[in-house]
């Protein structure tokens, strides 16, 4: 795995002012008034013979103005007020409204650029045009809160009338709102206030699973950290410090993925993945992290400290067959693990483990979290099997759901990969006696997933998870129960 790209030159800012870095440049936006001519002197009087007074001088004319200044560097941006066209059918609040953005201005190979970021959202690269009276920003970031997207295409930034930003800005774009089956879009404009960047770089580590267990992560979950605005640091390895450590002084070690970076010509990051590089247990512990890291106005992201837990799983083996004693998995939510004290006639063998029952289908069902988790001895295995048998309730005809179990494996250090066992309607026949109260059921069906590493931690996770999309008109949801009899390295 490859290290976190680090990026230590920063935009070319020489001065400072207002806290942070920031370079005035001049495009003559503005200009003095020329000066007002003298008037002519005036004749003078005759006398005898006397001669006629002399002409005065014409007035020097005015010196011109100074060419006005542009303050290039970190700006915040407060979007007061944004308003929705009427007609565009838009409901719920804008995401953008009172929220704060994040302009930096550069000069790149002799022309402007800028970089709009919205607190904790993701940066976009602005074209710039310096105008009489403002600053125009063309690009489309956007900006997202729950399921409605703000894209901001114009940023309009005014000038005083030395050049300078005068402190308002406005804005126009466009606005996408879902609700279930039902899409509107149309087009929003805002404004605000602008000031120079003081706000305080914040991080977020996060510490529950995206799918696993309430309160925990996973052995082989991403630890991602997000920044609310982009960030660079001067040391060549800025997480060096990053640690986790248990509560018995033992060291997590970590690796990091590679950073994706921010738009050129602006350099830095607004994330970073950590994964860990072994899954055995650690017990309690806690992220430290005395970062480097520096927003481009020069703030410093305070130090980090907080609690973070894991899924212990202290078993690696070939096999886990749930045949009693001792438990070899973990498992949490409505997970039963069936035949403990002898065989369960549920099971084809033995015992097995019992995986809700839970609703699956579309439709933002919020899934409670529930499932297993395991580590597997793939040192001399290619393949992990599971067998594996569906029970669905009845609603007339065979059953059709989109996914059984969602399946997640990942060896050290490495990325999670996702697979799903899907059965089709095919697969079930209708029972004569129901389990549980549900009347349709598979065979006995054998799942494979590849496994190509010394160990593998594999997760079954109920139907697609706790994080179901939106939908439309679909079949209503079905209560479903999942058994696992074994789960086998070959």
């Amino acid at each position: 795995m490859r290290s976190l790209l680090v990026f230590t030159a920063l935009f070319p800012l020489v001065a400072l002012a207002c806290g942070g870095r920031y370079e005035t440049i001049t495009d003559g936006s503005s200009s003095g008034s020329s000066g007002s001519s003298g008037s002519s002197g005036s004749s003078g009087s005759s006398g005898s013979s006397g001669s006629s007074g002399s002409s005065g001088s014409s007035g020097s004319s005015g010196s011109s103005g100074s060419s006005g200044g542009l303050v290039l560097g970190s700006y915040d941006l407060m979007f007061s007020n944004v308003t929705q066209e009427t007609g565009g059918g838009l409901f719920g609040t804008p995401p953008s409204r009172a929220h704060a953005f994040r302009v930096d201005l550069m000069q790149n190979k002799g022309a402007l650029a800028a970089l709009v970021t919205p607190r904790w959202g993701g940066p976009a690269f602005y074209d710039v045009a310096t105008l009489a009276g403002k600053v125009l920003l063309t690009g489309k970031g956007t900006y997202s809160e729950r399921f409605s997207t703000d894209t901001w295409e114009t940023i309009s930034l005014a000038r005083d009338a030395s050049g300078a930003l005068s402190g308002a800005f406005t804005a126009t774009g466009n606005e996408q709102a879902s609700g279930g089956d039902v899409i509107a879009q149309g087009k929003v404009s805002a404004s605000g206030t602008l000031s120079s960047d003081r706000l305080v770089p914040e991080v977020r580590i996060a510490g529950v699973s995206p799918i696993g267990p309430d309160g925990a992560l996973l052995p082989w979950d991403p630890i991602p950290l997000r920044f609310a605005e982009p960030l660079s640091s001067g040391d060549k390895a800025p997480f060096s410090a990053f640690a986790i450590t248990s509560t018995a002084g033992k060291n997590v070690p970590v690796v990091w993925d590679a950073n994706p970076g921010i738009p050129a010509p602006f350099v830095g990051m607004i994330v970073g993945t950590a994964r860990r590089a072994d899954f055995a247990p650690v017990g309690s512990t806690t992220v430290t992290w005395p970062s480097t890291f520096t927003d481009f106005a020069g703030h410093g992201l305070p130090q980090v400290k907080q609690p973070i837990a894991f899924l212990e799983l202290p078993v690696v083996a070939k096999q886990h067959s749930f045949d009693g004693d001792p438990i070899t998995v973990g498992t949490w939510g409505a997970t039963t693990l069936l035949g403990l004290a002898g065989s369960d006639p549920a099971c084809e063998s033995g015992g097995c483990a019992e995986i809700g029952e839970f609703l699956d289908g579309y439709c933002m069902l919020q899934t409670p979290r529930l499932g297993l988790a395991a580590r597997l001895d793939t040192s001399t295995a290619t393949a992990i099997t599971l067998r594996y048998r569906v029970f669905v309730e009845d609603r007339g005809s065979p059953p059709y759901i989109p996914a059984a179990l969602t399946l997640q494996t990942a060896s050290p250090g490495t990325p999670v990969v996702t697979s799903t066992v899907t059965p089709v309607s095919g697969d079930f026949r209708k029972l004569a006696t129901p389990y549980k109260g549900l009347a349709w059921a598979t065979d006995w069906a054998t799942a494979t997933v590849s496994a190509s590493a010394k160990e593998t931690g594999l997760a079954l996770i109920a139907g697609e998870g706790p994080n179901n999309s939106p939908c439309g008109l679909v079949p209503t949801p079905s209560k479903v129960i999942v058994l696992v009899d074994t789960i086998t390295a070959k």
